[in-house]
């Protein structure tokens, strides 16, 4: 009756397009260092470069197989990124639940992830089960996967165990308009 979409692609030449990702990672580092939410202990360029993110161009480039695989398998109409940002998880740092707003889909994507010690988005059905239960999604992923998915679907990351930095780059994409 109700289907909530999830794409889920491994990255193609992810080792290359990792090395391009994390030299831009480090230009921008010193502005994650500034920019952590106390709540969670999240680094984050999000506030600073909402919707007019310095890389955008840089990375969609970089991302351009993925997202027009994405684009032809979900049949959006004149997408576009809207808004760009890069987090960096800490020892002890975990997002709270939250969703990107109400139209398009966003996407998680695994720029330095141990599936050994960290752990994935976990996204929350917007419906319980029968019984009332929350209903609750982790996909299975690894460095270089990224995810497509509705933003208007909560979803949070527990806490950073490792040592290990968790780095994610997440985008919004939106539909344009004739």
């Amino acid at each position: 009756m109700f289907h909530i979409p999830l794409y889920h692609y491994k990255v193609q030449d992810w080792e290359r397009k990792q090395d391009k990702l994390l030299d831009l990672y480090c230009d921008i580092a010193s502005d994650l260092e500034n920019c952590n939410d106390e709540l969670s202990d999240v680094y984050t360029d999000y506030f600073n470069n909402y919707g007019k993110t310095r890389y955008k161009n840089f990375v969609v480039d970089i991302l351009r197989d993925e997202l027009g695989r994405f684009q032809d398998e979900e049949q959006l109409y004149k997408p576009f990124v809207d808004e760009m940002w890069i987090q960096k998880y800490v020892e002890g740092s975990f997002h709270t639940p939250h969703n990107h707003g109400q139209l398009g889909f966003s996407s998680v994507l695994y720029v330095k992830f141990d599936a050994n010690v960290h752990t994935p988005t976990r996204f929350i059905a917007p419906f319980p089960d029968i019984r009332g239960n929350i209903l609750e999604h982790s996909p299975e992923v690894e460095e270089g996967s990224i995810v497509f998915f509705p933003s208007m679907l909560h979803h949070y990351v527990l806490p950073n165990e490792a040592k290990d930095v968790r780095i994610i780059l997440s985008m919004n994409i939106r539909e344009g308009k004739d």
